[in-house]
């Protein structure tokens, strides 16, 4: 069997950095930098944005409406672990890329992912529904 190429390196190495910056995003809170518009960001940049660390997901200039939490496309949140199990499901507050097989939480309701979604989706999951996710009932749950 030939050994794994690259980019299957790039990705276990990658999953492990975000697991590690998963598990130290109350200490990041505290270190990294807060957002501002006075300087350009380069990719992987941490920063902090209303109580929040995001991750700068490629370079660019910042300016009004690119803030964090308003541009997707330039910055992933950096959130606490959550086993993304149906007792510890991940919250979802959009803009983020679903896994199968991972819960999430939004308003109170706990989703199964039954399809990864590839890309960040935006719409509520009650409205993905049946396409990438299926409601878990509370009786289902432990």
């Amino acid at each position: 069997m030939p050994p794994p190429q690259a980019p299957f390196y790039g990705a276990c190495v990658e999953a492990a950095l975000r697991s590690v910056e998963e598990k130290l995003c109350p200490v990041l809170r505290r270190l990294c930098p807060r957002w501002g518009r006075s300087n350009p960001y380069e990719a992987g940049e941490a920063v902090c944005y209303e109580g929040r660390v995001y991750r700068c997901r490629q370079a660019h200039t910042p300016k009004k409406g690119r803030e964090p939490d308003k541009a997707p496309n330039l910055w992933e949140e950096v959130a606490e672990a959550h086993l993304g199990t149906c007792t510890d499901p991940i919250p979802f507050p959009g803009e983020m890329a679903l896994h199968r097989g991972l819960c999430y939480r939004q308003e109170g309701t706990v989703y199964l992912c039954i399809r990864n979604t590839g890309l960040p989706v935006s719409h509520p999951l009650k409205d993905l529904s049946g396409l990438y996710v299926k409601e878990v009932q509370k009786e289902e749950l432990p």
